[in-house]
This record gives structure tokens, sequence and C-alpha cells, in this order.
């Protein structure tokens, strides 16, 4: 194996090419000294690729390059933490708003045929794109993601659990799960389209 070529997300998470995995089932093999000091961190496979979940097992998939509207983690994204643009036509020649009220990502932005159109995170949800010329305009939005089902405590089934420190990734008993218990993450239901 490599040495490392680059990092994720953090300095400290070091990327280390692998060589090309075959189709089929496939063993990796990480040698690592664990100690009372030193502990056994998450790693993670990279790629351009899905992955489909069923209780406890997850499974490379196909590459998704479309999306519907709903929860992307059952849309083969379960364990991803970037951004997601939502693209889409709509017909100018009047005043348009678009209102998103269910999504489930800290922050909505939007852009309409390449020029930012602003943001969305707080109730009511809308933005007001203002008068649009006849014809067709392109609009996106953009869904930024989080860490949650990335570095998240994705084995903890305590759904009363408040605070999320280092005991969320120590759980045992009823709070603990080897089935993923994944936050919904995306866009849920349609944007609607208000025209003025």
């Amino acid at each position: 194996m490599r040495g490392p070529d680059g990092w994720f997300v953090d300095e400290d998470i070091a990327r280390i090419p692998l060589p090309k995995i075959p189709k089929g089932e496939s063993i990796l093999e990480v040698d690592q000294i664990i100690t009372r000091r030193i502990g056994l961190e998450w790693m993670y496979i990279l790629g351009d690729f899905g992955v489909a979940v069923s209780g406890s097992h997850a499974k490379i998939t196909a590459p998704v390059k479309v999306l519907d509207f709903g929860d992307w983690t059952g849309m083969g994204l379960p364990f991803y933490a970037g951004n997601v643009d939502y693209r889409f036509n709509v017909e100018g020649g009047s005043s348009l708003a678009i209102q998103v009220t269910q999504f489930r990502n800290p922050l909505l932005s939007a852009t309409l045929d390449g020029r930012f159109a602003g943001r969305i995170a707080y109730a009511p949800y809308l933005l007001n794109l203002g008068k649009l010329s006849t014809g067709r305009h392109e609009l996106v939005i953009t869904a930024f993601g989080n860490r949650a089902n990335a570095f998240g405590p994705v084995h903890n089934c305590d759904e009363h659990y408040l605070w999320f420190g280092p005991d969320s990734w120590r759980t045992k008993g009823y709070s603990w799960s080897y089935e993923y218990r994944l936050r919904p993450m995306g866009i849920l239901t349609a944007p609607r389209l208000l025209r003025g």
C-alpha cells in the first residue's frame, strides 16, 4: 500500500490510495496497534460510488447520478457528507418565489441562471426570486451536507440522547445497535413555486 495522498475533511485523516477494487467481495486488511491510549478510528472508502444499507450490512453500488426529492440516505448516499445540487427549470414571465419547508440540511442556497439568488435556513423557508423574464430559467438549490452520518454515532439507538460527545460512540446495552441508525438528509419534499 502506498503512503498518504492528501487528506479527507481534516489534515489528520490521511488519504491512502487503494488499488482498483474488483467487482464482487473484497477484504481490506489493516494492521493497527491498539493500546489503552491508542484506539481504532473510523476508516472511509472514498470514491464515486453509491452505498446500499440494509440493517447492519452495507455494500458498494453503482454511482448515484440522479436524486429525487426525499431522504438521500435511502437513495445510495447513506454516509454522504457533502453538498448536493438539485437542478430544475422554471418558466419566467412573472414574479416567483420558492418555498422549501421539508429539508434536513443545515442550509440551502439557490442560484438562478448561474447567479446567487439567496439562502433558505429559517421559517417560513421562503426565497423571493423576483420577476423573471419570459422563458426558461435554470434554478439550482444546493443542500449543504453535514457530517451526522459520516462521523456521527450511527450505532447509537437511544432516540432521547440530546447531547453528542465522546460517550455517544461508547454506547452499550439498549443504546447500541449493530444496525445503522442514520439521520434523514436532503430536501425531503418537492419545493413549492409561488407565482406573484
